[in-house]
Formats: structure tokens, sequence, C-alpha cells
């Protein structure tokens, strides 16, 4: 269906398709995407003789409202199309007829709503879920709500000379987290690989046992400023790094820091008062090393 709608030629507005009742115009010279919509919308509304076809009519009316995503059209009527998208679907999900209908309005308008507005969307789900059959709509509701739910650790890093703001930080769900800094040694823990491919970023399988073979040397908390809202909270953070040098940092979701049991993420920290540049000469590319401080 993608590659047919992509296919499709005509400017067609999306809002449209966000109401109760869709127009079944199928004159020749109609837009392919405003077509497909009146032959959804048409098949809702027929009888299905003694077959019920209730769910198949439920279904096809959230189709019918999602077309809109395939429409070429300005940010201003996209931006129109979703809100009222939002409003039909979620009225839907409590006022069709069949269960699986209803959810599968409350899965649309939630996934819609996931953006910026999970508390909406949690709720939606909640209200909706434990009347919903087991079924492809059920597992939407179900993987949405823990996407909705799931803690998550986002962690990079910066070279710096102090440590200031080496940390880039992105949590979700977690009101505090929990830091360490570990000193590395490049030659010891390089494994005889060259500096770049082992210590440029921490391999996962080498993480469990560098933090348990020496003890961190500076570790703390943190408030995350998470408003229960479900988003992502970013924001840059120092590293307490006692003097230059290369640390493992590690991120947990609480102070156990327990291998595959706790919330984790890690990453290398470079703190270093060296600077190198490159120049072009006429004898081909050099590298200099500096002192920043001398």
């Amino acid at each position: 269906l993608e590659p047919w709608l992509q296919g499709q030629k005509g400017r067609v507005r999306p809002e449209p398709f966000a109401a109760e009742d869709f127009a079944r115009n199928f004159a020749v010279g109609t837009p392919g995407l405003e077509r497909l919509g009146a032959l959804l919308d048409e098949s809702a509304h027929l009888s299905g003789g003694g077959v019920d076809r209730q769910v198949a009519a439920d279904r096809w009316r959230v189709e019918r409202d999602l077309l809109a995503r395939a429409a070429a059209a300005t940010q201003k009527d996209q931006k129109a199309w979703h809100d009222a998208a939002i409003r039909l679907l979620s009225g839907w999900a409590h006022q069709l007829r069949t269960p699986l209908g209803r959810g599968a309005a409350a899965a649309k308008a939630a996934s819609l709503l996931y953006a910026d507005r999970r508390v909406e969307a949690l709720k939606l789900i909640d209200e909706v879920l434990p009347k919903t059959p087991e079924s492809d709509v059920a597992v939407e509701l179900r993987q949405l709500r823990h996407n909705i739910l799931e803690p998550e650790i986002g962690l990079s890093t910066r070279v710096t000379r102090d440590g200031k703001d080496a940390l880039r930080l992105t949590t979700r769900n977690l009101p505090t987290i929990y830091l360490r800094l570990y000193r590395m040694d490049p030659m010891r823990d390089g494994h005889g690989e060259f500096w770049s491919q082992s210590l440029a970023s921490p391999r996962y399988d080498r993480v469990p046992g560098w933090m348990a073979d020496r003890k961190p040397v500076v570790e703390w908390k943190l408030s995350t400023g998470d408003k229960g809202d479900h988003l992502d909270v970013g924001r840059d953070v120092d590293a307490r790094a006692p003097g230059v040098g290369l640390y493992l940092v590690v991120v947990s979701g609480d102070a156990g820091f327990v291998y595959k049991h706790s919330l984790m993420r890690a990453a290398f920290a470079n703190v270093t008062d060296l600077a190198v540049a490159r120049a072009e000469t006429a004898a081909g590319l050099r590298y200099y090393a500096f002192d920043v401080d001398g």
C-alpha cells in the first residue's frame, strides 16, 4: 500500500480524514488517497447481511483516519489533522461498537500522543486495555504502555580539560541516578589492542570486570529533574574527576550497580591537558601535541 500511496498524484487536505464520516467520492480525477479513504469509509458502512462485520467496520474507520499521514501537505495542515485525529480517535476509543475497534482507536490515539503527551496516552491505554480482547491490538497497547513507563538512561561524553560538562545525560522515568568514575590504565586495560580500538568506547562485556577489579575514585547521586510526565530529560553534567586521566563513567538507575539487574550505561571520559593539532605540510600530514597549560 505504501508504494502505491507514494505514487499517487494530487494535493489532498489531511484534516477531513479526521472527521466522523468521510466524503465517499469515487469520481475520475479524485486523488487516489481520497478515493482510498472513500473506499474504507464506504466499506465500514456496508451491511454484512448474515455476517458480523462490526469489528472490520470499526477498524476500517480507524485506518481511514490514519491515511492522512501520507498526504503531501503543509506543516500547518498536518498539525491540524494531528490534533483533530487525537480528538476523534480518543472519542472512538470509548464509542465504537466493538472492543477491538475501541482498542484500535485507543492504540492509534496513544501513538499520536506519544511524542509529547504521554500522561494522556497512558491514561487512555489504561482505560481501554483491560477491556480489549487478546489480539494484535492488545499487543500494540501493551507495547505502548511498556515504552511509556520503561526507565531509560542515555550517556555520551566529550573530552575536557577539567571535567566541566563532560557528560551528556538523557534520562526518563528516573527521579535520581547514580554515577561512578573508575580510573583506567590505557596500557593495562587495552588488552594489547590499539588505544583507538579498545578504549574509544567501552565494550560492555568488559565493563563488569573493570568495575570488579578496582574501586571507584568518586561516586555521587544526581537529581534528574524528572517531572513524572514520562518524557526525556537531558542535561550536561560535570565529571567529578580528581585529576587528568582516562575514566570509565558508569551511570545506574539505582545505588546497587548490580550487573544484569541494574539499568546501567557506561562510557569513557577523557580529562586531559593535552591538545593535538593537524597540519598539512610540504612533507605531508603532521600532527603536533601541545600542553594546553604550557
